[in-house]
Order: C-alpha cells, then sequence, then structure tokens
C-alpha cells in the first residue's frame, strides 16, 4: 500500500492504519496539548492504543447507514476524559509536512 501522499495510489484512510505514536505526539504538541482536561484541569495524556500501536476509532454515522468518521483519541491520565480528533486532519497535517 503506498503511503506516499504523492504516490498515485496514495489512500489516505488507508494511511491512518500505519500512524504511530512519534507522528500522533509531533501532531498534539503543535496543536497544542498543553491545554488542561476539560473535566480535571490536569495537562497529563495518554495515547488510546494497543500493542500495535495507536487505535484509531471508526465511529458510524447516525443518519447514514454507510457513513462513518476515523478519530484518534488520547485520555486523561487522571479522570479519563477523551479527546478526540478527526483523522482526516491528523493525515493532512502529517502529509503537508511531509512536502515542506
Amino acid at each position: 500500500m503506498p503511503l506516499d501522499p504523492q504516490d498515485v495510489d496514495y489512500d489516505p484512510l488507508e494511511r491512518m492504519r500505519y500512524v504511530t505514536f512519534k507522528e500522533l505526539d509531533d501532531f498534539y504538541d503543535a496543536m497544542g496539548t498543553e491545554h488542561p482536561c476539560e473535566n480535571c484541569n490536569a495537562q497529563e495524556w495518554n495515547h488510546v492504543c494497543d500493542s500495535e500501536g495507536p487505535v484509531a476509532l471508526k465511529i458510524p454515522a447516525f443518519n447514514r447507514e454507510d457513513a462513518y468518521a476515523v478519530a484518534f483519541v488520547i485520555s486523561c491520565k487522571i479522570c479519563g476524559n477523551l479527546r478526540q480528533t478527526n483523522g482526516g486532519t491528523i493525515i493532512k497535517w502529517l502529509d503537508d509536512r511531509a512536502e515542506k
């Protein structure tokens, strides 16, 4: 599967399967994870992940049978509050950064 955005067969949705912790950390650092948790004001976050790496959540749409959103999630280390970020936004940011 081509992971280079310049490749004619590049698929951003497929690219989400290969996002690394470092890529997510770079994105969140650039976007400002220093903002405290909305619930408890802590500033410590964990990636939602499994033994293979970051997990992208597939969120089904309510009003469209085959539609869904994909999001990466971080969780507050203190209270468990979740922050979701659209996977497409992260991939676009990574692709734009790679082109520079």
